[in-house]
């Protein structure tokens, strides 16, 4: 058998690095290359495409169904129907140029009917096994006089929204009264036996007044006061007492 010869120096072996200065260049490039690519890659993903401009018209000058729809002829009116349009138009600028009349208050063109006086109250109702059918009241509701009217004589007591308190300054009354004469005549005439009993409220304006109650209510004065108003008025119209209703206070 023959001996194979082995080479006296190694076959990769370059001493002045000339193949390693080739290889180095080869992975730059790639390097360049891929870099590149990446980068194009990305400002692809995160820029707008550019795409043709196709001259559109906007959505709201294209047709829509009420443009196809088949319009009405036009006739001509007949001179009735121009007269009445003439009337109308001069009544609109009649009432235009109107001055508003401001409407009264029910209870100033409505006289109130005088507490009773031949026929006693009765007295309190007791509480008993048959409980109290109490009615609330109030003047700016229309229904509230309708469901008044209806249920009268299913009533023990009515508690009308009549009295709130107000700033008494220079010896003014403490409490403003607003009293409904529809609604009082219409329970002194038909049913005068049922106490009613005005819900003193706090409330004035639709807000709960917690610094007028709280100056209302300050010191004994300022209650005295209250309370002599109060009693005043209930005497002076025969009711069977008041109802406080005082919310939010300070």
């Amino acid at each position: 058998m023959s001996e194979k010869l082995l080479p006296s120096s190694p076959v990769f072996y370059d001493p002045r690095g000339r193949r390693w200065r080739h290889v180095k260049r080869t992975y730059l490039a790639l390097g360049v290359v891929i870099t590149a690519l990446a980068a194009i890659f990305i400002a692809s993903v995160l820029a707008n495409p550019l795409l043709p401009r196709l001259n559109l018209r906007q959505l709201s000058s294209l047709p829509k169904k009420s443009d196809i729809a088949p319009q009405p002829i036009a006739v001509p009116k007949t001179p009735i129907e121009i007269k009445a349009k003439k009337a109308r138009d001069e009544l609109k600028k009649a009432y235009a140029v109107t001055p508003a009349v401001p409407a009264q208050r029910r209870e100033l063109v409505q006289p109130i009917a005088p507490p009773p006086t031949t026929t006693p109250l009765t007295a309190p109702a007791q509480f008993t096994s048959k409980p109290l059918s109490i009615g609330f009241y109030v003047n700016w509701d229309e229904s509230s006089y309708a469901s008044l009217e209806r249920n009268l004589n299913y009533l023990d007591w009515l508690m009308p929204q009549w009295i709130h308190i107000v700033d008494a300054k220079d010896g003014a009354s403490p409490i403003e009264v607003d009293l409904d004469a529809p609604a009082l005549n219409l329970v002194r005439q038909k049913r005068p036996q049922i106490q009613i009993l005005p819900m003193l409220q706090n409330l004035d304006d639709e807000k709960w007044q917690s610094d007028v109650l709280a100056r209302a209510v300050a010191d004994e004065g300022s209650r005295q006061r209250l309370i002599a108003s109060l009693t005043q008025f209930v005497e002076q119209n025969k009711f069977g007492g008041v109802c406080v209703d005082f919310e939010e206070p300070t």
